[in-house]
């Protein structure tokens, strides 16, 4: 909900993901979020 309230009020978001297990069920959304606008990662590490 946060997220949700920060792009409303056209403010940037950071992200950062916790698991390599959620990264392959969820490959194409991180696509579209990797895609949009105002939205960020934490690179991906190892």
């Amino acid at each position: 909900m946060a997220a949700k309230a920060q792009l409303r009020n056209s403010r940037p978001v950071v992200l950062a993901v916790s698991t390599n297990d959620g990264l392959g069920l969820n490959a194409r959304n991180l696509g579209t979020l990797l895609a949009a606008k105002k939205i960020y990662f934490v690179p991906f590490g190892h």
